[in-house]
């Protein structure tokens, strides 16, 4: 009902300050016997690592948080945002050491989050708690904490602050508190191997993510993976001009782990000659380098459903795909289309003679195909007055709508895309792809569309790409993809340009 829903979003509201003024926090370092950090329970589904002094230095000072804090006004009542503001000015007042790491971990199935801080001075750290309204108290452990109609409480000693709430709002968090509190090391997360590695990260912030792959990973499909063995790891940085994330498997088990890096031997990481063949101006450009009559060995040997019908055309149709691979759009048409070109290379013409039969039997209605000399067809596609030109010469399998590229299938362009800056890391990476910002944004129809996003997110997400130069996904080894997010303004921390971004 309503009143439940309006006191689970108070609680949310709190929380959030909480975490807040938790996060802007910091003091001088003290070391106690127990870590602070094992409180963390082993069975958490998640776990972030905030090194908040950097981020504050980095962000170029208290004013810019607290203006990018303004913009979430509408979600954080104006007494918060007057705490978060005195504290932001005055953090080394409250009790809390930052140079440490600040971890906020989550417990899906009770819908548990919680965040663990260092304390230097548990004095400042309860006057921090009284500012925000809470009321402090002592249980009949002893224990010093703060609730708020126990759907948030906090808990503090001379060493760690842990504040929990619930999403579930069904939870006892205050128990759960206390359990934290008196948690042995042996059922805490900080005794496992990928905490270890998560705790000593240099990141700006990193995160460990259990028994999870990042979407619905080619990784599932080896039915031999436990994923409950595997974990996620990642982190962000941000350098001057750069945003640096990635996230990596990682396993303490060593058959996973050799599993996890056989999953990619169809894969080879060097690139060196496709990208010869597109312009530097290219928008998007995806490349990699495929040793198919592998993958199709491994579709020989593993079940896909949804591959049955056809499984042992596609099995020929990868097996001829044995080499580099490369998709880019050239640009963007009045109309939205984007001019594309695919290069592969392949060992035989099968791939395109099986891709012409595909089009004829699907799309015979809709599209004329005719063959215009040996390996080479052109596909009118009726409806869009558009022709597509497909093909094999001197090896490479050819595919695109724009003539001009067509006119110069093959043939080295005058400035080519491998002596682009973003292009040093795809041309030692399993899988790589970049998107030309800059050139994107200055295309009339992508400007037409952008310019509808006056207000609200749009208009932060707008403002944010125009700070952007180029982005760059890849993926540096089969365990680890990597995204680096380059600005325009290269001499000033990336972290400071994104918050005055968000304040303009």
């Amino acid at each position: 009902n309503k009143f439940i829903m309006k006191n689970i979003f108070l609680s949310l509201k709190v929380f959030l300050g909480i975490f807040l003024i938790v996060f802007t926090m910091a003091c001088q370092q003290q070391e106690s016997v127990t870590p602070y950090y094992q409180v963390i329970p082993e069975e958490v589904d998640g776990v972030v690592a905030v090194k908040v002094n950097r981020i504050l230095e980095k962000a170029g000072g208290d004013e810019n948080i607290i203006s990018f804090l303004a913009l979430f006004q509408k979600q954080l009542d104006q007494k918060i945002l007057q705490q978060l503001q005195e504290i932001l000015k005055n953090g080394p007042e409250y009790g809390l050491n930052l140079s440490e790491n600040l971890y906020v971990f989550s417990e899906a199935a009770e819908g548990q989050i919680g965040i663990v801080a260092k304390v230097s001075e548990a004095a400042r750290t309860e006057k921090a708690l009284k500012n925000l309204g809470l009321t402090i108290g002592t249980d009949a452990k002893g224990y010093r904490h703060a609730v708020l109609d126990k759907r948030l409480v906090c808990y503090f000693n001379e060493s760690v602050l842990v504040c929990v709430t619930t999403l579930k709002g069904t939870a006892d968090i205050e128990n759960y508190a206390v359990t934290l509190m008196n948690l042995p090391a042996e059922k805490s997360l900080s005794q496992k191997e990928g905490f270890v590695k998560l705790r000593s990260s240099a990141d700006d912030i990193s995160f460990l993510k259990k028994n999870q792959f990042p979407g619905e990973d080619y990784m599932l499909s080896f039915s031999e993976i436990d994923v409950a063995k595997v974990d996620l790891l990642g982190g962000i940085n941000f350098e001057n001009g750069l945003v640096k994330a990635y996230y990596s498997y990682f396993s303490s088990d060593r058959a996973t782990a050799d599993l996890l890096a056989k999953g990619y031997a169809f894969l080879r990481k060097e690139k060196k000659n496709l990208s010869d063949l597109y312009p530097a101006s290219t928008l998007f450009y995806f490349a990699t380098n495929l040793n198919g009559p592998q993958l199709a060995k491994e579709i020989e040997e593993r079940d896909f459903p949804e591959l049955r019908q056809n499984k042992i055309a596609i099995q020929q149709f990868l097996s001829a795909l044995n080499g580099e691979c490369a998709l880019g759009y050239l640009n963007i048409s009045p109309m939205g289309i984007p001019s594309s070109l695919l290069y592969a290379e392949v060992d035989n013409d099968y791939p395109l003679e099986y891709m012409i039969q595909f089009v004829q039997k699907e799309f015979g209605n809709t599209v004329q195909v005719r063959k215009t000399g040996n390996s080479a067809y052109e596909c009118k596609v009726i409806m869009l007055n558009m022709d597509i030109y497909a093909g094999i010469k001197d090896g490479l399998l050819y595919i695109t709508n724009d003539n001009s590229a067509y006119r110069n299938i093959g043939k080295k362009v005058a400035d080519p895309l491998h002596r682009s800056p973003f292009f040093t890391h795809l041309t030692h990476s399993y899988i790589g792809a970049f998107m030309n910002v800059t050139a994107l944004l200055q295309s009339p129809i992508v400007q037409l569309g952008l310019s509808q996003w006056k207000q609200g997110v749009g208009a932060l997400i707008l403002q944010f790409l125009s700070e952007c130069s180029y982005l760059e996904l890849y993926q540096e080894s089969p365990e680890k993809t990597v995204l680096n997010i380059s600005l325009q303004n290269q001499g000033q921390n990336s972290l400071k340009t994104l918050l005055e971004a968000a304040r303009k």
